[in-house]
């Protein structure tokens, strides 16, 4: 939150907003990968958890439950 604080300064100052933009978008690009592939896949054995007593289900109570 602290870097894009850093960036909302940077654009509402009007300096290079190209270079602004491309800082960005590769600090979100970076977060984005490390999130995904740390943070989420962490909780991938829960969610198989969970998913598991649904699997026993008929596919139209299988649909439902994941709307």
């Amino acid at each position: 939150m602290a870097s894009l604080a850093g960036f909302e300064k940077l654009l509402v100052r009007k300096t290079d907003t190209a270079k602004v933009r491309a800082e960005l978008c590769a600090m979100l690009k970076t977060w984005l990968l490390k999130h995904v592939g740390d943070e989420d896949a962490r909780m991938r054995p829960y969610i198989e958890e969970m998913r598991r007593p649904a699997k026993q289900l008929r596919p139209f109570q299988r649909a439902m439950l994941w709307r």
